[in-house]
């Protein structure tokens, strides 16, 4: 239920009290973020809860948003659970998931029963990102949270992500000098998951061809996003 309603802020702006706890979704959704000179499109499956296919949902995305209620320890106690999830079922993966901690609800200071600094040492301990919010109270909090993770996400692709282009030119260097040709330009994409939310991104190129007019920061940006 707390994915859902982090959902639903992210999407509309606006936080729903009422829904079904047990309906699993799928949105889409286009955002800016300050850091991206493009738009951003997220596809969103907000699965509720719902633990059958836990694995398949899991691979269908790269990076995640665990979350918990700070007035619920049993809440916080399944994060764990959740990230060791994330790791069997990433374990062949190309590259380490981008993986981000919310302690949801910290506007119910007077029920809090994990503290801040117990969430902040758990995800130092996973390797992970923290936050705490009020989905209730924040939209832009939410916003900053979903930026967050998808900088990450780059961030840890960029890292472990082999360089291609090098690699070909150094196994198909003629022994004689020869006339390389510089390679075409690939089409890019990347994907995002999360366990409280997954996120898929891809960065592909223009449906339509681009011209030699336009620059790489025109392109669009891709991502979808999925919540379990």
């Amino acid at each position: 239920m707390i994915a859902s309603a982090l959902t639903v802020r992210f999407i509309t702006r606006r936080f729903i009290w009422e829904y079904d706890p047990t309906l699993e979704m799928t949105y889409r959704h286009r955002t800016f973020f300050a850091s991206e000179m493009t738009p951003v499109d997220f596809e969103i499956l907000d699965t509720a809860g719902q633990e059958n296919k836990t694995e398949d949902k899991i691979k269908w995305a790269d990076a995640y948003i665990i979350v918990y209620s700070i007035n619920d320890r049993c809440s916080f106690n399944e994060v764990m659970r959740s990230k060791f999830l994330i790791t069997r079922a990433r374990k062949n993966a190309a590259h380490d998931p981008a993986i981000l901690i919310i302690g949801n609800k910290s506007d119910l200071e007077r029920d809090r029963l994990v503290d801040r600094s117990e969430g902040e040492q758990l995800a130092n301990a996973l390797g992970c990102g923290f936050n705490e919010l009020s989905v209730c109270e924040s939209f832009e909090d939410v916003h900053n949270a979903f930026e967050k993770l998808y900088i990450d996400y780059k961030c840890k692709k960029k890292l472990t992500t082999p360089p291609i282009f090098a690699r070909r030119r150094k196994l198909s260097a003629p022994k004689q000098d020869t006339m390389i040709e510089t390679p075409k330009p690939r089409q890019r994409s990347t994907s995002f998951f999360s366990l409280s939310t997954g996120l898929n991104v891809s960065r592909p190129a223009s449906l339509d061809e681009p011209s030699s007019e336009h620059s790489d920061a025109e392109d669009e940006s891709e991502a979808n996003l999925s919540f379990i």
